[in-house]
Formats: C-alpha cells, structure tokens, sequence
C-alpha cells in the first residue's frame, strides 16, 4: 500500500497542470515509482504463495498492467476513476442501500413492480 500511496502522491500536485505538461511531468516524476511498482508486483507474483486476496491482487496486476498504465498516455486521464465511474453507470431508480430495490418486491407490488427502464421513461406501470 505504501508503494500505491506514493505513486498517488507524486501525481496529485500534476492534477491542476494543462494536460501536455501532467503528461510530461507524470513521466518525470511518477513513471520510476510506477516501474518499480511493477518490478515488485511481478517479483512477488512469481514467488509461490497460497491462494487468497494477495494472490489474486498481484495477479490481477501483472495482467492488467498495460491498463494500469494508460494514464501515461494521455494528461487528460486521472490516476483513478472515481469521477468518471458514476458517469458511466446506468441511472438507478428506487435502489435504497440497505433494502435494495423496495418498489420491486414483489409483496408490495402485484406482479413484481415495473422495471428500471420503465420508471426511467415515465411509462412504467
């Protein structure tokens, strides 16, 4: 953690940059602690290990490294997605974090309550 913890680091000050410069400056600054990342993730991969979350973590590392690494590619993308990922989910209606979906159950609606698209266009039932 404390590898990641630096590489997010050395980029937040990049985060306010005109994208050609967080490009050039990430390559400077965050691309050695990024490589050694890696070289460490592989290293500990390949030593045998039981099954278990560190094994799939470094795992999951090793193959998708080259993702991983997009943000090098471009200024404009960010370390994480946290702003990006609600953008790309599909809107919800009616989801309540520790009910689930409540207008759906089908105790409380005859036939089990309209569904998501139609709550969406305004011609659910």
């Amino acid at each position: 953690m404390r590898r990641i913890d630096a590489i997010f680091a050395a980029d937040r000050p990049l985060a306010g940059l005109p994208p050609a410069q967080r490009k050039a400056r990430r390559d400077v600054l965050v691309r050695p602690l990024v490589d050694a990342f890696f070289a460490w993730v592989k290293a500990e991969h390949a030593r045998p290990r039981e099954r278990g979350l560190v094994a799939s973590a470094l795992g999951y590392a090793v193959r998708q490294e080259g993702p991983l690494r997009r943000f090098f590619d471009d200024g404009r993308l960010g370390l994480e997605n946290q702003t990006s990922a609600p953008a790309l989910r599909p809107p919800t209606m009616g989801v309540h974090p520790e009910r689930g979906w409540p207008n759906c159950h089908p105790t409380r609606v005859p036939g089990g309550g309209p569904s998501s698209a139609g709550q969406r266009s305004g011609a659910g039932a």
